[in-house]
């Protein structure tokens, strides 16, 4: 019989993806680039996979959000996807807001908790300039503790800085 050695490397049952990235937030990690031309804000489908690490309880961050994708910042305006995480009801909630830097032009606070550490999300985010969905690995998110529908014109594909890893209100 052939003994196995398992290495700490091999004993996190971590997978690893060729290619992928891998944010540390206690050291405040994200990537950023600002879009020279502005397409359309009104009319996109923004995709990503992602995998947490921390559930709303855990880690000392300084802010309430597990951040994934921002465009914008806190001092004029900005497009935010995120999980939710204060610790109380709404914890683990996936959450896209889309704010003017006064007004809220649509926010989407999950009814759905997302509390898995070992597993990939796929989320799918579309707005059509009027209405904005979420699908959350291939169901429609159709419960919401917050569902604020008011149209209006996002940040994404903006000429403002758009970011992973990081949100634009905090």
């Amino acid at each position: 019989m052939r003994q196995q050695v398992i290495t700490g490397a091999s004993a996190s049952g971590a997978q690893l993806i060729e290619g992928s990235l891998r944010f540390d937030k206690d050291e405040e990690q994200y990537l950023t680039r600002t879009p020279s031309g502005a397409g359309s804000q009104t009319l996109y489908t923004w995709s990503v996979w992602v995998k947490r690490e921390r559930l709303g309880d855990e880690g000392t961050a300084d802010v309430n959000h597990n951040p994934v994708f921002c465009a914008g910042t806190s001092s004029s305006a900005s497009t935010d996807f995120r999980f939710q995480n204060n610790g109380s009801s709404n914890a683990d909630e996936f959450w896209w807001i889309n704010w003017d830097g006064g007004s809220t032009y649509f926010s989407l606070e999950s009814f759905p908790r997302y509390r898995d550490v070992a597993g990939w999300y796929h989320i799918v985010c579309n707005y059509n300039g009027t209405t904005a969905y979420v699908y959350i690995n291939g169901t429609l998110v159709t419960s919401y503790n917050t569902e604020t529908q008011n149209g209006g014109t996002s940040k994404i594909n903006s000429t403002s800085a758009h970011s992973i890893g990081c949100f634009g209100q905090g």
